[in-house]
């Protein structure tokens, strides 16, 4: 990843707020979550925890399934630790 691509704008968007990034730092915590447990977690409406979600998604950190009537949410780990690579490398 270059950090002049625009796949590194959409990441960096999407770690520029800090309520994406508590919910980052809740899905570490927790596998798996529904977007309505986010959004009570973060005092937050439904809708507005889908759009903080939907920016993760577009950044391919986080990854959206539907079970039964539900939407729940996990981390990418592998593109987590890919982004983490790329972004250390950039400092040795």
């Amino acid at each position: 990843m270059r950090f002049d691509s625009p796949e590194a704008d959409l990441i960096f968007t999407a770690l520029g707020n800090k309520t994406r990034r508590r919910i980052l730092q809740r899905l570490s915590q927790k596998p798996a979550r529904s977007i309505s447990e986010l959004a009570r977690a973060f005092g937050i409406s439904n809708t507005a925890a889908s759009n903080q979600i939907k920016i993760l998604e577009q950044a391919e950190l986080v990854i959206r399934s539907q079970r039964g009537k539900y939407n729940h949410v996990i981390l990418a780990p592998e593109r987590t630790l890919e982004i983490l690579l790329a972004i250390a490398s950039q400092f040795s």
